[in-house]
């Protein structure tokens, strides 16, 4: 039975990364388009300000509620997801002023958009312009994202980021931190 996990990043538990001396929005850059040819990597430290030092460093690390992972991550989860995804490079600081090339972090940009939200199953809130702003409940279309590991909704296109069973086995499996899955639909 297929199932689709709403994949969210846990910074309750985990450290997170923030922007390095610069104010970037993410939510309009990783909208679901390619990046690859004009991606400007950006700098990276973690958040100076979390100041619980019990928190462990996961492989999955949150930069703006996007998903981040490392080099040793991109190489597990790269033969499950295929081109369904970009791995964007991100210049990454141990302090204020030293670049560690050593460790490598990538933010996960999620090019695949399906159109597989069964609309007259599903539920919605809607801003006044008509434009949906939350899902409550999901149907999706039956076998619509039996070939897609990782993806985007077309109605959500600049937040949310879904998976099928196939990509959280491959986290389950290997023992990556920092995820947690959401079940939203089981066929």
């Amino acid at each position: 039975m297929p199932r689709v996990w709403l994949l969210q990043v846990d910074t309750k538990n985990y450290k997170y990364l923030g922007t390095r001396n610069e104010r970037v929005d993410i939510i309009p850059i990783l909208d679901g388009s390619s990046r690859l040819d004009d991606w400007k990597p950006l700098n990276v430290r973690f958040d100076p300000y979390d100041f619980d030092n019990e928190k462990n460093i996961p492989n999955f690390i949150s930069l703006s509620g996007f998903p981040v992972c490392d080099s040793k991550t991109k190489v597990i989860i790269q033969e499950v997801v295929g081109s369904s995804i970009e791995f964007l490079p991100l210049v990454y600081y141990t302090d204020e002023d030293t670049i560690n090339t050593e460790t490598i972090y990538y933010i996960i940009n999620p090019v695949e958009i399906v159109d597989c939200l069964d609309h007259n199953n599903s539920e919605f809130q809607y801003l006044k312009s008509g434009t949906i702003s939350k899902i409550l409940k999901y149907s999706f279309e039956p076998d619509c994202t039996n070939n897609t590991t990782i993806f985007k909704l077309k109605e959500q296109r600049r937040s949310g980021i879904y998976v099928n069973d196939d990509f959280k086995q491959i986290v389950e499996e290997n023992n990556l931190t920092g995820l947690k899955f959401k079940k939203v639909w089981a066929n």
